[in-house]
């Protein structure tokens, strides 16, 4: 393998190793309250007030999309990782 892929493997996995700290210190939890809630508030709204509704449901998805975005750099960075075991 050359030097620089090695390098760029590295690098992918202190970059999921990071993002996995952060999601298993911070970010889950956060999303978990935030989907509680805007499904809390979502429930709030009056059905005659859709662009509310719209938005809180908007809103989840974000946190759905980021979520999935941290968990796809901790798997980078796991699969990264077991390239290297094999060098």
């Amino acid at each position: 393998m050359k030097e620089e892929q090695y390098e760029q493997l590295e690098n992918e996995v202190l970059r999921g190793q990071r993002a996995q700290r952060a999601y298993d210190e911070f970010i889950k939890d956060f999303i978990q309250f935030k989907k509680l809630t805007l499904f809390n508030n979502f429930c709030a709204v009056s059905i005659n007030e859709p662009d509310k509704l719209m938005e809180a449901r908007r809103l989840v998805t974000v946190l759905e999309d980021l979520e999935s975005e941290i968990l796809s750099i901790t798997n980078s960075g796991k699969m990264a990782a077991k390239t290297l075991e094999g060098v």
